[in-house]
């Protein structure tokens, strides 16, 4: 996962976990000033990552609707905890 702008990131994954680096059409220009953003590391692997647009979970598994959830922040908001992330999760099961 690659954070590069406050509300745009880049998820990839491998079956031989080797993170593909090559520029892609969507993303030619690559020169993107670093965004702030704060990370969280939980002691199970989880991870949450919080930029002023985005509040991201990982579970730390593999990619997938279960293991990873992109949640938009209102602005102006300053939780670092979103309500809305079960509410959202409740909707894809």
């Amino acid at each position: 996962m690659t954070i590069l702008t406050d509300g745009l990131l880049r998820l990839e994954t491998t079956q031989d976990g080797i993170f593909e680096d090559r520029a892609s059409t969507f993303a030619i220009n690559r020169d993107f000033p670093t965004p702030k953003f704060d990370v969280t590391k939980k002691d199970n692997g989880a991870m949450e990552i919080v930029t002023d647009r985005l509040f991201i979970t990982w579970t730390g598994e593999a990619f997938g609707p279960t293991s990873i959830m992109v949640t938009l922040r209102r602005k102006g908001e300053s939780s670092t905890r979103d309500t809305r992330v079960k509410e959202y999760q409740n909707a894809l099961d």
